[in-house]
């Protein structure tokens, strides 16, 4: 019997496949990084050059609340577009009362998280984005758990990056199965 996840076997991911005017709607979005970028503060030089990062961030945003969507029958608040002068915290999504931070990959297998930064959230959900329309939504992991991973240099700077093997992820049925868990632990 094979076992999806937590070092056995990825979890199978699952596509969602955005319309032309979803991508529309994210690309137009980050069109405002520009202003920020400007400023040449820290935060600013660090949009430098990348917004094929956040489009991709913002691709997989929108389909891992697809994804919830789809999966436990509910309607999720939308992806936040709002340009903010400082980020959004590294709270990407909430489900419920689970804040989620999502990772996209774009070019490379390796899922990273920057090490010399807080981890925000519950939970993070990694994605994996084409270019085009398709994301493959790829699992999931509690954030108190990405400290124990390896840890390896960044090829962009002088930090350094978690590395989170898909077979570490959990496959994203046990998420909607913590969120009632937790919905019902709550009332």
């Amino acid at each position: 019997m094979l076992v999806e996840g937590k070092g056995k076997v990825p979890p199978a991911p699952i596509r969602v496949v955005m319309t032309t005017q979803e991508m529309l709607c994210i690309n137009a979005s980050v069109d405002t990084i520009d202003r920020y970028a400007s400023r040449l503060d820290s935060w600013g030089k660090g949009l430098i050059g990348r917004k094929e990062a956040i489009v991709a961030g913002k691709c997989g945003e929108h389909a891992a609340r697809e994804v919830a969507n789809r999966v436990t029958g509910k309607r999720f608040p939308p992806v936040d577009f709002m340009a903010r002068s400082y980020g959004d915290g590294g709270v990407d999504l909430r489900f419920g009362r689970v804040s989620v931070q999502v990772k996209t990959r774009r070019t490379s297998n390796t899922n990273l998280v920057r090490a010399d930064r807080p981890i925000c959230g519950d939970v993070t959900v990694f994605c994996s984005w084409n270019g085009k329309l398709d994301v493959d939504v790829l699992g999931w992991i509690p954030c108190r758990s990405i400290q124990s991973m390896p840890v390896k240099p960044s090829h962009r700077g002088e930090w350094g990056n978690y590395v989170i093997d898909d077979r570490d992820l959990l496959p994203m049925c046990r998420l909607w199965a913590e969120l009632e868990w937790r919905c019902r632990e709550a009332s």
